[in-house]
This record gives C-alpha cells, structure tokens and sequence, in this order.
C-alpha cells in the first residue's frame, strides 16, 4: 500500500500540494485528473521517490520511498519526458534497467519487441516521439514493478497503439 501521510510540497514558495493525507490500496489501477500545474506529476515524483516532500511522509508498505533502494526496485517511473542515454539503443536501456530491476523479464521484452515492431539495435534518438514512448512502455513493462507509474501514459502514441496497450 502507498501512504501519504500530512505531506506538503512546495516549488520555491508555491504550495503545490497541501496536507496531503492519502492511502492507495495494493492491486489496484489509479488515474490522476487534474488541471495543469495541480501536482499530478508531482504526485508521481512523490511516490517514485525523486524528489522529497517538505513535511509528511510518502510510504510503500511503511517503509519510507526517498533514498530506499530496496522499495524503488519495485516501483518504475515512466516520466512525461522519457529520457536515453546518448547514442543509446533499446538493448543498452534493457541492460542499464537490468542492473536496477532484478525481475527483468528477457522474454517478455523480446515479445514486446516483436509486438511494437521496434528494432532493439537502432539508437532511440532516431525514433519518433511516440516510438521513443513505446520504448519506455516496453522496458516499463519488463521490468515486472510492483508499482507503475506513467505520467501522460499515451503521449505522442497513435490511436493504435493506445488500444495495444489498452488490452495489456
């Protein structure tokens, strides 16, 4: 279960989330809607632990997020702006996850692979907005976390492939 328990975060001197006292229950899917600039994202940062709250405390299982390499193995992050590695391809991302998810899943990633039609040995600086999130869907995916979290999930995908990962 995630917990966030009286959490307040702040951008400079804007409050962007105020006393935050929230449980999200294990087996369950969520979807955060909101305005612009209403702490979605900052949500998702809390959770994933890249950044840290000014009071509160964010939780998985009560054990603290921030810093805990043990709860961030279980939690992947898929950012609204992905990032590579320079001159990356797909199989040099899938090792670097490989070191930080010890559940990495080879034949589910081969077989993501196949279904997306992507090339794993082309550099991702080469592919389109939306091919370059099919590739972070993928390793998303392989990676096998308890915790996912996607931040604007269908960006820059087609009709298409929303439905493919609709079915998922």
């Amino acid at each position: 279960m995630i917990s966030f328990k009286n959490v307040i975060k702040k951008y400079d001197e804007k409050l962007v989330l105020d006393t935050i006292n929230w449980d999200l229950k294990s087996g369950r899917c969520y979807g955060l809607v909101g305005p612009n600039g209403s702490g979605k994202s900052t949500i998702l940062r809390l959770i994933s632990g890249v950044i840290e709250s000014e009071s509160g405390t964010v939780t998985v299982d009560d054990q603290s997020i921030f810093d805990n390499p043990q709860i961030k193995n279980r939690i992947f992050f898929l950012a609204d702006d992905p990032y590579f590695f320079p001159q990356s391809t797909m199989d040099d991302m899938k090792n670097f996850y490989k070191r930080f998810y010890p559940k990495f899943d080879d034949n589910l990633y081969e077989s993501l692979i196949e279904e997306f039609k992507l090339d794993p040995k082309v550099r991702i600086n080469s592919f389109s907005k939306g091919m370059k999130r099919q590739v972070m869907i993928i390793l998303a995916f392989a990676c096998k976390p308890d915790i996912l979290l996607l931040d604007e999930a269908f960006d820059g995908l087609d009709p298409r492939m929303r439905f493919k990962l609709r079915l998922r």
